[in-house]
């Protein structure tokens, strides 16, 4: 095949499958890099790229997860966003919820109810109740409402209290 300027072209757009310049959602999955994957939220080029952050911040997020393994899985970074305050994905991801894009939007409703913050919890149950608003993004709302959100501090501290963490008990 003769060298074209288009395929040069191609050619350093791709490199090992992945667009130049696209954020590598799965990198940032293993290093456990919310910030980064946060950033990636805002990825407007291609909604792929969102729906990944998104899933990947439901699952590194999900402290239910974690708990339920063992107390001792959970950081001390992890501890301290739900100890005080959210996990800084929450409300880009409450954002997400109402994006024209239909996997976009349910994504985020799915990864809002893997991570249990009460603060999304009102926007969950609004969604649910609102007739105005798809089915698809009603049920994704329900279902992340029923799998326990509110209920996940609570869960977390008895764990913790019967299990203990090392990094809790400091003064």
């Amino acid at each position: 095949m003769p060298f074209s300027f288009y395929s040069a072209l191609a050619e350093a757009h791709y490199k090992g499958g992945v667009k130049v310049g696209e954020p590598n959602i799965e990198k940032m999955k293993a290093k456990r890099d919310v910030e980064g994957l946060t950033k990636a939220l805002g990825y407007q080029k291609d909604s792929n790229v969102r729906i990944a952050a998104a899933k990947a911040l439901g699952q590194i997020c999900d402290i239910k997860k974690n708990i339920r393994q063992s107390a001792e899985a959970i950081t001390e970074p992890e501890w301290n966003w739900y100890k005080n305050g959210p996990p800084p994905c929450v409300e880009p991801l409450m954002a997400m919820c109402s994006d024209e894009n239909l996997e976009v939007s349910t994504t985020a409703i799915w990864a809002l109810g893997r991570i249990g913050d009460r603060k999304a919890l009102g926007l969950l149950v609004s969604i649910q109740m609102d007739k105005s608003e798809s089915a698809e993004r009603r049920r994704a709302a329900e279902k992340a409402v029923s799998s326990g959100a509110s209920s996940t501090f609570t869960e977390f501290l008895s764990i913790s209290q019967t299990q203990g963490t090392p990094w809790l008990d400091r003064s």
